[in-house]
Formats: C-alpha cells, structure tokens, sequence
C-alpha cells in the first residue's frame, strides 16, 4: 500500500510541516508513505494508491494572507488538482483534517463540492469548518475532527511553578515585539510572584522541538500563529491565542469549540489580565488543556480507525498510540 500525503507542506510553515511530520508518523503504519506538495510531481502521484488531502488550512479561493476580497484559484487548482487525478483512477480519496479559509467564488465552491461528494471520506479539523462545507452544497457525511498536530507527544513533561516563563510564538515585525514586550512589562510587575523570571523566545526550528521545549520548560505560551496553541496544547501547556490578520478566524474557531477563553487581540492589558487569570488559577487551567487535549485526539484517533475500516488497511506492526 503506497499513501500519498498532500498539503502545504516544505513551505517553512512551522504548522503545515508539524501536520507533514505527524501524519508520515499515523500513516506509516499501514504502508509506505510519500508527501508531495504543489507543484504536483505526477511520479508520486501515479505511483500512489490513496491519496491523504490535507490536513491544513488548504480550502480557500479569498487568499488569507493578502489583502480583503482578493480572488485567487491558484490554491484550488493545485488541490483540487491532486484529488481529481485520483479520481479518474478510482484510487480513493481522503480529506484529511482541512480548514476553511474563505470560499467565494461559484468555481472554488463548485471543484471542492464535486472532490468532496467523490471522496471516500472526508473531515474537517473544527464544527465550522464542517458547516462550511455544507453550505457550499457537500452532499455527504463530512467527519468533524480536528488538527493532527495535536497528535505530537512530549518526550518530556515538567511543571515548576517556581521558575515560570513564556515563550513567545511571534508571527513578524511589530506584532512578534509587541509580544515580547507585553510579556516583559508584566514579568516586571512589583505585584506579581512571576516576576523576572519570564523567558521570552521566538520560535524557528521544528514542531516537535518546540512541543519538547514547551512541555519541559515554558508554563505558558503567548502565541499570534493558530499552531503555536495547538502545539502548545499538545505539550499539555496553557496558550494565548492572539488575533491576527492571518490566526484571527482559526484562533477564534479553536477558542469557541472547546470554550478556551484565552484569546485577545495584541494589547498589553488584555493579555495580561489573561496571564493573570491562568497563574492565578493554573492547576485548573491545566486541567483544562489535558482535557481538550484528549478530546481532540481522540477525534483524529476515531477518524484513522474510520480511514482503516473503510479502506480494509492492516497495521504492520504495534498500534501506535502518539
């Protein structure tokens, strides 16, 4: 069996390759597995059995990165492209994990619908995203999960609330210093037990370093991009989602299903209310994580088994429990 795995991956995206990472990991045992990204390299392609569509924030024609409103199917054809090339082969198709990041336009809508409503099962990382697609005419069950990145596990768990710090997960520019500056006027605060003892950091190298470093060093993460929170909730550790041009409908997304009340828009006082709040109450916080931890893996759990199930895969060695 060769599986093929699709997204926006080898960009620099530390969240699309963190969900490239962890999906070679799921899907390795049941078989060989490949990535590829757009480009399309016909050679992975035609050699492929199934093909894995996602996960990522892949769905959308309204670029979320440039300016409000502008149209582009440049992102559509190189999905969209891969999914039909294995459907003229009757290879299956599987959706994996996708968000929803704009749809407008009557051809964007009309090429996800028909990939969607062909493929063996499709899913989606949030209730949103699902709901979404079901407005855009998807005629068939879509599976809400959630984003795979979830999956990656500490080497390494520590909670020293003696030697509190944070990591901060900045974008670029202004908003990465004014991160970083926030979290230093609180950690100067003469009423705060926290105070100089805040760590502040930016964050390059790979995912499952940085859920490493989290879970063993950081008590909290200040983080502008949507996987620095997923991430950090992998690590079993508080974050605080930022709005931003490109986090602010995936953050709030995250924030609304599991009632994660740390999201804010990047002003000194309103994180550090919310840094007050989670120090103040951290051993419930923490809670809190574990448990939408647990539910959002046992999602992506319960969605392999379906893939496995549906498609009559046998794991090649032990089960592996991420």
């Amino acid at each position: 069996m060769k599986i093929l795995i699709v997204g926006a991956f080898g960009y620099g995206n530390l969240g699309d390759n963190a969900i490239r990472d962890i999906e070679l990991e799921l899907f390795s045992e049941f078989g060989e597995v490949a990535w590829d990204s757009p480009p399309m390299d016909m050679k992975k392609v035609n050699s492929s059995d199934v093909l894995i569509l996602g996960g990522g924030g892949i769905i959308y024609d309204a670029n979320p990165h440039k300016l409000p409103g502008e149209i582009s199917l440049i992102n559509v054809n190189n999905y969209c492209g891969y999914a039909e090339k294995f459907l003229e082969k009757d290879k299956p198709v599987i959706i994996f994990c996708v968000g929803e990041q704009g749809i407008q336009t009557y051809e964007a809508k009309k090429r996800y619908r028909d990939i969607m409503n062909r493929a063996t099962i499709v899913s989606t990382r949030s209730i949103a995203d699902t709901e979404i697609l079901y407005s855009i005419g998807v005629q068939r069950e879509i599976i809400t999960a959630a984003d795979p990145a979830i999956m990656f596990s500490p080497a390494r768990y520590n909670v020293d609330l003696t030697s509190r710090r944070v990591c901060c997960v900045a974008t670029s520019g202004f908003k990465g210093i004014n991160m970083c500056q926030t979290a230093m006027t609180f950690s100067k605060r003469d009423d705060t037990k926290t105070r100089g003892k805040f760590g502040i950091g930016w964050w390059s190298k790979s995912a499952r370093d940085f859920v490493d470093f989290v879970a063993d060093k950081a008590d909290i993460v200040i983080s502008g991009r949507f996987h620095g929170g997923i991430l950090t909730f992998a690590a079993g550790k508080p974050a605080v989602l930022l709005w931003g041009q490109n986090s602010r409908f995936k953050n709030a997304k995250l924030a609304r299903e599991y009632k994660w009340d740390f999201v804010t828009d990047v002003v000194d006082h309103n994180i550090t209310l919310m840094l007050d709040k989670i120090f103040s109450n951290y051993d419930e916080v923490l809670r809190n994580v574990y448990d939408i931890r647990q539910k959002m893996r046992q999602k992506v759990r319960n969605l392999i088994e379906e893939i496995a199930t549906e498609l009559h895969w046998e794991r090649r060695g032990g089960q592996n429990d991420n």
